[in-house]
C-alpha cells in the first residue's frame, strides 16, 4: 500500500512541476526577463509557492491514508506527522502504531524524490532565467533563452 502512495504521490509531484516548467518556459527569456527585474523575482516567487502547493498536496495525501486506514485518528495529527515524516524531521510525539510503521519509510521517501525533483526544477528555471551568457546552466547563444534567442 505505502508503494502505491508513494507512486500517486510522485504523479501529483510530477504534475505540479510540469506546471512550473510550462509557466516558467511561458514567462519569457532569460533577456526579456533580465528587463523586468522586479517582475521577474515576483514571478519566481509565484513559482515557489505553486512548488510548495504541490508538497502540501502531496502531505494531504498522506494524511488521508493515515486516517483512512486508521493508523491516526484526527486529520490534523495526520497531516502533523506526513509533515514531519516527509521533510525526514523525524519527530517522536506522533507515532503509528506497529502494523503501519512500514508506511512512515516509504513517506520519508517520497519527500527526499520530490525534494530532489523540485530542485533540479528550480535549477533548471533559475539557470535559464536568471543565469548570466556562459554560466553553467544557461541557455547557449542562438537557442530559446539564449543570449541571441528568440
Amino acid at each position: 500500500m505505502g508503494a502505491l502512495v508513494l507512486v500517486l504521490s510522485m504523479i501529483v509531484h510530477g504534475a505540479g512541476m510540469y506546471f512550473v516548467m510550462v509557466r516558467a518556459a511561458r514567462h519569457g527569456t532569460r533577456g526579456e526577463a533580465a528587463q523586468r527585474f522586479p517582475e521577474r523575482h515576483l514571478f519566481f516567487g509565484a513559482l515557489i509557492l505553486a512548488m510548495l502547493a504541490t508538497h502540501i498536496a502531496e502531505l494531504l495525501l498522506w494524511a488521508a491514508v493515515f486516517t483512512g486506514i486508521g493508523a491516526i485518528s484526527s486529520i490534523r495529527d495526520a497531516f502533523y506527522f506526513a509533515a514531519v515524516t516527509y521533510t525526514t524531521l523525524g519527530y517522536e510525539d506522533v507515532a503509528l502504531a506497529r502494523e503501519w510503521r512500514l508506511l512512515a519509510p516509504l513517506c520519508a521517501m517520497t519527500g527526499v524524490f520530490a525534494a530532489g525533483w523540485t530542485t533540479g526544477v528550480m535549477i533548471t528555471i533559475l539557470g535559464r532565467h536568471f543565469a548570466p551568457p556562459g554560466f553553467p546552466g544557461a541557455p547557449p547563444p542562438g537557442a530559446p533563452g539564449g543570449q541571441d534567442g528568440p
